[in-house]
């Protein structure tokens, strides 16, 4: 409304800064559109999975593209180059993309993404150094619109992403799953490995 109403009266700079905002917010609801379209479809049988050959790689890089996080210092990732999933590449991303969200909003500093290929299963895993979740929250963080910590300043967030993540992840032949070390979450996605 303030580039609509009065354009001539900020700078370029002002204005490439409102046009960022206005393009990371629409790409935030997008998202939670996807995840709400999904969790709709997954209560009536409707959820369309295409597994077919997936460079497991390829589809971190895109979505670590997507959100900007390539270039960030504070992303670690170890992908096997070769891993490579009997999965939908799309729900990939999705589950991917969801993960890697939810660490930078309830995580820690750090963040480590890696890709390894375990003979008949790929497996990605997403850990963060942050607080953790308490032990008796653990499933619960699965159920639609739980959450486990309560951050007044992310709005966008309702509580579904994980458990849409789940939800594909089975539905491609592989699960979502949390684990707890000494400190900071890991959540583990498994996907069946892709063979000729």
């Amino acid at each position: 409304q303030e580039l609509r109403d009065d354009w001539d009266r900020f700078t370029a700079a002002e204005t490439s800064e409102f046009i960022s905002l206005i393009a990371d917010q629409s790409t935030e609801v997008a998202n939670l559109v996807e995840d709400l379209l999904v969790a709709a479809r997954a209560d009536i049988g409707k959820v369309t999975i295409t597994s077919r050959e997936t460079h497991v790689g390829q589809q971190v890089a895109a979505v670590l593209a997507a959100l900007g996080m390539d270039g960030n210092a504070s992303i670690s990732v170890y992908a096997d180059d070769g891993a490579r999933a009997l999965a939908d590449a799309t729900r990939v991303r999705q589950i991917i993309r969801n993960l890697l969200t939810n660490a930078v909003r309830y995580g820690g500093a750090q963040i480590e993404l890696a890709v390894r290929d375990r003979n008949d299963s790929v497996l990605i895993t997403v850990t963060d150094d942050g607080p953790g979740i308490p032990e008796e929250r653990r499933e619960s963080i699965f159920e639609p619109y739980e959450r486990a910590h309560a951050v007044s300043t992310q709005p966008a967030s309702v509580g579904l992403g994980l458990t849409v993540s789940r939800q594909l992840a089975r539905l491609m032949g592989g699960d979502l799953t949390y684990r707890s070390g000494s400190s900071g979450s890991s959540f583990e996605l498994s996907l069946p490995a892709y063979s000729e």
